[in-house]
């Protein structure tokens, strides 16, 4: 972002690190360079002990990641409404809801 303003003609002043970037002032642009590379390497620093620490709390079995979900029997409730039971009554036996009753009719 800093480049995209300097293009434009804007100076810009970093009050803390004491310096400014522009076409007039080549240690500031190397300095803003330097800076964009040590940030640079910290993400990247971070992001693989990310991925070391995600391997190994994987390896130690830790990571279950989200359930499975239920196990729902479609065949079953695809009996009953063959049988002519309502969409309602399968539903409430079978502890799902209405729509995914229906979405299982609908597959038939």
């Amino acid at each position: 972002m800093v480049e995209r303003l300097t293009e434009r003609g804007v100076v810009v002043q970093f009050h803390k690190e004491d310096f400014k970037t522009g076409k007039n002032s080549p240690a500031g642009n190397m300095m803003l360079t330097v800076l964009a590379a040590v940030a640079q390497m910290e993400r990247e620093t971070m992001l693989e002990r990310q991925r070391e620490g995600y391997e190994a709390a994987k390896a130690a079995g830790r990571i279950t990641g989200r359930g499975k979900g239920r196990s729902i029997d479609r065949e079953a409730i695809k009996a009953e409404l063959a049988a002519g039971k309502t969409i309602p009554a399968i539903a409430e036996s079978h502890n799902v809801s209405t729509r995914t009753v229906m979405n299982i009719k609908a597959e038939a």
